[in-house]
């Protein structure tokens, strides 16, 4: 386990890494945490302070972290703004005379010089001797200075947060298989999620739940190095959507009264959705590598068929949708934070131009073969909205609908409910009759879906096409749109029963009554979700993970954003409480 930690915080980067890991380890440790790393931020060479006791400290003593990344060297000792030698002669300097709080203004403090890796051999005389230095000038004699290497770290880990003790010897043969089968998602993913399974299982107390969801962080963490160290990162993409959803409801924090435990359990879950964003970072970085040039895409996915690549490219564009559209609802819930917003802006905008390239590039993403793809193209269309690219939304409609209606009367690839693989595969070789049809197609989400995105967004010509193919071929098909209950959010993040309500028999010929009454039930039932004020990208992430429609209530707001007289329904009052999530998926 301990050679494991080592190279995995060798590797880690100093930024959503390194600093992350420590400040949820000294919380582990008892330590209280003053300062915590953020981004677009002056330091004064400090990443994180935290006050308590380490070591053979007796009494409470101010701890200053200076952290980097990797070995110590003479790059990044002495070499650069961000070299560690100036920024101890700023915390000595600037940070101990003005940044210390009063009440700990008379406790010992302790500089340490922090790195995922080593002091290299040819710069231990020059660090030694410069903390010397630095501590004999120190007049008041309560200065140290120290250096917390890779293996002290993982000495840390393995005793607080890794031991015998805490993670069971079934846990940790899980994690070794997971990390061992990184090459195979499929076996990798899977016995990560027994994993998480067992790491959150139920606890009494507030503070050993946080542990928990500390230890599954680590977990991912080394999942998502071995990924990146064999370059597929399939399995630690999928692993993060798991833990976000499973932490969410193990935390259960609307049914949690105390402040400070809230204050604690928001804390740890929002370092969680800071490992997702940076996995979907490395994500959405290696799929734009290949989504501008024409057909690189379909050919990456060494697919044997059609039916592969198909399944293939939804798949990757279900989650740079859900992605994007996840890290934008995070941002607009901090208005006020102007650097994190346009740090978000950039992400999203790459995720965009990534998403329109895969749909341009690869015409396999404008026929839908399985009638759930419902899912992913209403994720990429509340995207693709929520950063106001309509225009490339509405063209990409048309050319699914246009493909569609040639599928249907050629008897290529049209959506279908039900079949396994095998079954896909043979629905490409049938002779595409009318009962074969009413077989594979007794009932639709995807028409109905997107119907009601280009009713609310005004493709009038989306919705004149849609009509077409209804009235030529699916005459006799059941279209339904799905409702969440009010219980549903109880089972929704675990994926742990049925829930939610169908309404059936809608009339797509007749769209006007078919939007009332979509919204009229709408307005019947405000969503149950805890998540959307700020993390309303789980909703989105669990619909597609677990294969669950996306609520019309979220198209219902978008309407209501660009002023569509639809969405209000003589019940639309009782609905406001619902609201609060409107903006959030409508507003750029």
């Amino acid at each position: 386990m301990k050679l494991i930690l080592k190279e995995y915080l060798a590797n880690m980067g100093e930024r959503g890494g390194l600093d992350t890991l420590l400040d949820n380890l000294l919380s582990q440790m008892g330590l209280n945490v003053l300062t915590t790393p953020m981004r677009g931020t002056k330091q004064h060479g400090v990443d994180i302070a935290a006050v308590g006791t380490l070591e053979n400290d007796r009494n409470e003593t101010v701890y200053l972290f200076s952290i980097k990344s990797g070995d110590i060297n003479r790059n990044n000792w002495d070499v650069g703004p961000q070299a560690l030698r100036p920024s101890i002669g700023e915390i000595v300097d600037g940070y101990i005379n003005g940044s210390i709080l009063p009440q700990y203004a008379n406790f010992p403090i302790v500089i340490y010089v922090c790195c995922g890796g080593e002091v290299q051999e040819n710069m231990v005389n020059v660090v030694s001797g410069f903390l010397k230095q630095t501590q004999q000038r120190d007049a008041t004699g309560r200065l140290q200075l120290r250096v917390m290497n890779g293996d002290q770290i993982a000495n840390y880990l393995i005793k607080h947060l890794m031991s015998p003790r805490l993670v069971a010897i079934d846990e940790r043969r899980l994690l070794f298989r997971c990390l061992s089968m990184a090459e195979d998602p499929d076996s990798s993913f899977l016995y990560f999620s027994r994993l998480l399974k067992l790491l959150l299982k139920d606890e009494k107390s507030g503070k050993r739940k946080i542990v928990r969801v500390r230890q599954l962080m680590v977990c991912l963490g080394l999942l998502k190095h071995h990924c990146v160290e064999i370059k597929n990162l399939d399995a630690c993409y999928r692993a993060a959507e798991i833990s976000l959803l499973h932490c969410w409801a193990y935390l259960d924090l609307k049914k949690c009264t105390a402040k400070r435990r809230m204050q604690l359990e928001l804390t740890v879950f929002n370092r969680l959705w800071w490992q997702y964003v940076e996995i979907g970072q490395l994500y959405s970085e290696k799929v734009s590598s290949v989504c501008n040039d024409a057909y690189f895409m379909t050919y990456a996915c060494h697919a044997g068929n059609e039916v592969d690549v198909n399944l293939r490219l939804y798949d990757v564009m279900g989650r740079l949708a859900s992605y994007g559209a996840s890290v934008w609802w995070y941002a607009l819930s901090f208005q006020n934070c102007p650097d994190l917003l346009r740090v978000c802006k950039e992400e999203v905008s790459k995720v965009g131009n990534a998403l329109i390239g895969l749909l341009k590039n690869n015409p396999v993403a404008s026929s839908p073969i399985r009638d759930d793809y419902a899912i992913e193209i209403g994720i990429v269309s509340l995207f693709l909205n929520q950063i106001n690219w309509i225009d490339e939304l509405h063209e990409w409609y048309m050319q699914v609908l246009n493909r569609t209606y040639k599928n249907f009367g050629l008897g290529g690839a049209y959506p279908s409910t039900g079949l396994d693989y095998l079954g896909l595969v043979e629905h490409l070789e049938h002779a595409h009759d009318d009962e074969y049809r009413s077989k594979v197609l007794p009932s639709s989400e995807l028409f109905p879906m997107m119907y009601m995105f280009a009713s609310v967004l005004g493709y009038k010509d989306v919705c004149s096409r849609i009509s077409q193919i209804v009235e030529k071929y699916l005459k006799g098909c059941d279209f339904q749109v799905w409702y969440p209950e009010p219980f549903s959010e109880e089972v929704f993040y675990t994926n742990g029963g049925n829930h939610g309500l169908q309404l059936v028999s809608q009339d797509l010929l007749d769209g006007d009554r078919f939007m009332r009454n979509v919204f009229s039930e709408c307005d019947k039932r405000k969503l149950p979700f805890s998540c959307l004020n700020v993390f309303g990208g789980l909703l989105l992430i669990g619909c597609r993970v677990h294969r669950c429609p996306l609520p019309p209530q979220l198209i219902q707001m978008i309407a209501k954003s660009h002023g569509n007289d639809e969405a209000h329904t003589p019940d639309s009052d009782a609905n406001k409480s619902a609201s609060g999530g409107a903006d959030c998926a409508a507003q750029i």
